[in-house]
């Protein structure tokens, strides 16, 4: 799921997992549920940096670099 140590990840390009076969079995989700909860998780994400944690998203910035995220 996420890169080691060395290594990048693309992150213009989708990583379905959950859609893998073995994934299907365990949680039957259609494509509009997956839509709505990236969304939300998205919308989730932008308040953290922006609002909820955003001195705390300014220093990870200026002292690790965007890399930290």
């Amino acid at each position: 799921m996420w890169a080691q140590a060395g290594e990048s990840r693309d992150m213009g390009g989708r990583d379905d997992r959950s859609t893998a076969p073995r994934r299907q079995t365990v949680a039957a989700v259609s494509a509009e549920q997956r839509e709505e909860v990236n969304k939300r998780t998205a919308g989730l994400f932008m308040r953290l940096l922006t609002e909820s944690c955003r001195q705390e998203a300014i220093n990870v910035i200026k002292y690790e670099g965007l890399v930290a995220f």
